[in-house]
């Protein structure tokens, strides 16, 4: 009985001193000093973290890096042993995508979502310096938590809202408006994020779900948080495409006075080029298929698709995405042949077999 009523007195001395938070700066101050401290938070100048990235059925391991003030890397399917990957993005002045080896500078919304992920510090720190203003809007409950709402204001008319949890200060949700993957159509994101653990000093989450609605639409659990390593500026701008690397070599060692293999590598970059050309002009047009798809407009897509197809008839992922669009408004018959002609291109299409024993056994 006396342990319960140390414990009660307890909780009625934090709630206490959680209500006692009445304007902006005295949420911020609590939820710095439940963080770590202002110093400590300053004293993080990169963070890099792994982790694995589960998406419906897509589950892979990313590296994700970030360095003051504004410079991001997001990388999947990462080995750290080889340090081999296969897609990444990032920010570096501007943003980029890396598919394919091939690297593109992107624009629109998926460059304002990468200008935006790439900001270091929350914009709620030192935000009178920033020319910031802000609000506190109280205790608000939003799917069932409990948070204090801050809200923040740009002088260019942009709105902030932030939320942090009444018993921990952590900021645990986050909730708007956007394209999902910066593409498409507009939907609800709801984020938590939860079990929070110290790093360097500072309380960080190590795992997070988005959420639309009902549906999960993905979820990150990190194994490892480094802080404050060395990562190369370089790091941040987009790798050479095999292209690039080709003509490195050619350059280097034409340099390196070898001219007689001048034609010969010559020759090997440029056949090299045209097929890389092929493939990005191939990409692009699968890339606004599902666009079209995400607005549930899946019979312009289909013709999409198929224009691609005839195109770029070698290409096994155009074929891929005709079947799957075919397959999502019913018609097994045309999904079936394109998964078929998909599968025959590529043998090693694991999804698109699998795919295809499930169409047959119906």
């Amino acid at each position: 009985m006396k342990n319960l009523v140390i414990l009660l007195f307890a909780s009625l001395i934090f709630l206490s001193c959680n209500n006692s938070i009445d304007t902006a700066d005295e949420l911020i101050e609590a939820h710095l000093e439940a963080l770590g401290g202002y110093e400590a938070y300053k004293a993080i100048h990169t963070l890099t973290f792994f982790m694995t990235y589960e998406e419906g059925n897509y589950k892979s391991l990313h590296r994700f890096d970030r360095k003051r003030p504004n410079f991001i890397r997001i990388t999947t399917n990462y080995d750290e042993e080889k340090g081999t990957f296969g897609y990444c993005e990032g920010f570096d002045g501007a943003a980029w995508e890396y598919s394919s080896k091939i690297p593109v500078r992107v624009v629109g919304e998926p460059a304002r979502a990468l200008k935006n992920a790439s900001t270091f510090e929350k914009a709620y720190i030192d935000y009178k310096v920033k020319g910031y203003s802000a609000t506190f809007k109280g205790i608000t409950t939003i799917k069932g938590y409990e948070v204090y709402h801050l809200e923040l204001r740009k002088p260019d008319g942009w709105v902030g809202n932030y939320f942090f949890d009444v018993e921990t200060l952590m900021e645990s949700i986050s909730i708007g408006n956007a394209p999902y993957h910066g593409e498409g159509k507009t939907i609800e994101i709801f984020e938590r994020r939860y079990d929070y653990r110290p790093v360097a000093g500072i309380m960080m989450s190590f795992k997070s779900q988005d959420r639309s609605g009902d549906k999960i639409l993905s979820e990150n659990e990190i194994h490892r948080i480094e802080a404050n390593l060395d990562v190369p500026q370089d790091w941040f701008s987009p790798p050479l495409s095999q292209e690039q690397e080709m003509f490195k070599n050619l350059r280097e060692t034409i340099l390196d006075t070898d001219i007689e293999k001048l034609n010969s590598l010559y020759g090997d970059y440029k056949d090299f080029s045209e097929g890389q050309f092929q493939k990005k002009l191939a990409a692009e047009v699968n890339t606004f298929g599902y666009e079209l798809i995400s607005y549930e407009r899946f019979e312009d897509a289909i013709e999409v698709f198929k224009m691609g197809t005839v195109q770029f008839p070698s290409d096994s992922n155009l074929f891929d995405s005709l079947g799957e669009t075919y397959l999502a408004i019913g018609d097994t018959v045309n999904a079936r042949i394109n998964y078929a002609k998909s599968v025959a291109l590529n043998p090693n299409n694991k999804h698109g077999i699998k795919v295809l024993n499930s169409i047959n056994k119906k």
